[in-house]
């Protein structure tokens, strides 16, 4: 096939014909395996957004799940707290003479009426 083309260079304009050696077929296949390979890049990112959304989905519940542990846990850490406190002040209250010493027989606690025993606080 032969084409006419115009160019222009400089603001000169040429017309010169040409013998192009195009071949349509070619070209068309070039762009179909082009759009092909598009088509396949596509569909692999839309596979990639769903892995996304599948572990994004995973991890909201994880995290609602470690929120809601969370909330369990400060509750019974103030329910402790609340059992620690009533605790010492029924111990410290005692007229009996209490006292708790560890493993290496070191006092670690010793309550009123023993404070007043040893004579120290």
């Amino acid at each position: 096939m032969s084409y006419q083309v115009k160019a222009s260079i400089s603001g000169r304009k040429y017309i010169q014909n040409l013998v192009l050696p195009i071949d349509l077929e070619k070209i068309h296949e070039k762009f179909l395996a082009l759009l092909e390979a598009s088509e396949k890049r596509k569909m692999e990112v839309v596979q990639m957004n769903v892995h996304v959304h599948e572990h994004n989905t995973q991890i909201e519940s994880v995290n609602q799940e470690l929120a809601s542990s969370y909330k369990d846990l400060e509750t019974l850490k103030q329910e402790l707290e609340f059992q620690e406190e009533k605790y010492l002040d029924l111990v410290n209250n005692m007229p009996d003479i209490i006292w708790i010493c560890d493993a290496n027989g070191f006092l670690i606690y010793g309550n009123k009426p023993f404070e007043t025993l040893i004579g120290k606080k």
